[in-house]
Formats: C-alpha cells, structure tokens, sequence
C-alpha cells in the first residue's frame, strides 16, 4: 500500500483468514463524522498490502467497522452508521469468498435507532455453546454497556440488561479545585470511568508500563 486515499482514518479491524492472508478495514474520509466517511478494505499477501478499496460510501457518516468470522465459513463486516452517535444504526456486509465479494448492506437489527447494535468495536466472543457476546454501549448521557447477543450465529440478536458500577452517579460528574490529575471529562459525561490523560511525549517509555501496569489505571495516551 503506498499512499491511504483518505487524509484521515480510524478503527481499524483485522481478520486473519484461512489461506494466511490478512483483511484490513477502517473507516476514511475527511474528518470523523463527515459524510464523505466510508469503509475502506485491503488485502495482506505474501506481495504486501493491496491498494484500499471503498465498501461502503453512503450519505451518512460511517464508523467502526468489525470483521468477524462465521460459524459456516461467511465474513461478517458489521459497521454504524449516522451523524450522531447516539442515534446509530448497525449494518452488515457478508461475503462467502474470503472477502473478494460483498453482498449489500442490510440493517442489523431493523429499525434500531438507540446507538448501534452488534459490536460496536471489538470483536465478538464466540463461546463454547456457539453463542456470540458482543461487547456494547449506549451513549445518552453517561455511557453505559450492555452485551447483545447472537444465538444463531450472527443472524439475530437481543440485549443483556445493562451493565453499570455501582454506587456511581450516572447523571453528575464532581470537580476537585486541589487535584493536578488531569482526567477526561468523558471519565464523568461520557464513558463512565476515569480516564486519566497525560502527553506521551513527555513520559518515557518506563513510566508508561509502570503506569499501566497499576491495578485500576485507565490511562489515555
């Protein structure tokens, strides 16, 4: 691959598939959330990485794209797409030929407008039984998790109840005047946990892992 089309890129996904090459996709365009964002692939051989190939280019933003392989052989693309991201929509891409062809987009979970269904992410967990966990989240508000569920393989899905910390304010967040931990407001706004922030550049490499390597440390470099 000697150039990405998009001046930016984000979320990338990986797949190793059975022959030992790589597929790669991301989401590209001119800034996260703009609606020329679209879903980019390329292919990892033996000769390198093939030039990126736009799958999805529709009218809203597109975001977070996930490969996943199905129980059957298929390739699964699960992507959100939307302006907001409270309000996304989950699609699904399948291909049956290790990623040469795709079939059209169809809707996750039709008419689900509540922040994206399926991952959001990071791949699913498949489990001993066949069961399919993807790990996700609404974000009204503070942000909380759920795992939605797949019980034949990919094709349908339905909510656990949600996950939340107890004892934590979920409509509030609290400022400290004596405190010099810089924290993300999203640790209060957004995500639901602390995030600590600090400039990588101006910690060494040392200091990074002795830093995470704290029980409890959720820094964001």
């Amino acid at each position: 691959m000697h150039c990405l089309p998009t001046a930016f890129c984000h979320a990338s996904t990986v797949l190793a598939l059975p022959d030992g090459s790589l597929l790669c996709c991301w989401f590209g365009g001119t800034h996260e959330g703009e609606s020329d964002v679209g879903i980019y692939l390329s292919r990892r051989t033996d000769a390198g990485w093939s030039e990126p190939k736009l799958l999805v280019n529709g009218a809203a933003a597109n975001w977070n794209p996930v490969l996943f392989a199905g129980a059957d052989g298929r390739l699964l693309l699960f992507y959100k797409q939307g302006q907001q991201i409270a309000n996304w929509q989950t699609w699904l891409m399948q291909s049956t030929d290790n990623g040469e062809t795709w079939s059209e987009p169809q809707e996750l979970v039709p008419g689900d407008v509540s922040g994206g269904r399926g991952p959001v992410r990071n791949k699913p967990l498949r489990l001993a039984s066949g069961r399919i966990l993807a790990g996700a989240s609404t974000e009204h508000g503070i942000w909380k998790a759920f795992a939605d569920i797949s019980d034949d393989d990919g094709v349908s899905w339905h909510k656990s109840s949600v996950v939340q910390i107890e004892g934590l304010q979920y409509q509030a967040g609290e400022k400290t005047a004596d405190s010099n931990i810089a924290v993300s407001q999203q640790s209060f706004y957004g995500r639901g946990v602390i995030c600590c922030c600090v400039a990588a550049r101006a910690l060494s490499i040392a200091a990074i892992l002795q830093m995470t390597a704290k029980p409890g440390a959720v820094p964001t470099l």
